[in-house]
């Protein structure tokens, strides 16, 4: 379809794009290099989250703070 010039460029932009909360017992215990190698794998967001949950739990830290994510997918292409 056709979109002006300007939309078209908003469009593109986000496209597939993602939007993460997630509490400080994930950002905490984690690195953001381990989150971004989950997040970059091709999988659903559901899926994604719970990986992220799962290397939580498997760290063996004994000040484990509760853990909580969420994930949504923006665009088209977007996981559901």
């Amino acid at each position: 379809p056709f979109l002006p010039k300007t939309l078209y460029q908003f469009h593109k932009r986000i496209c597939c794009e993602r939007v993460v909360l997630m509490s400080d017992g994930i950002y905490e215990l984690l690195g953001f290099k381990e989150i971004e190698t989950i997040l970059e794998q091709a999988s659903d967001c559901q899926r994604k989250a719970f990986d992220i949950i799962e290397l939580v739990n498997q760290n063996p830290s004994e000040t484990k703070d509760n853990a909580s994510i969420l994930l949504l997918g923006i665009g088209n292409g977007a996981e559901a």
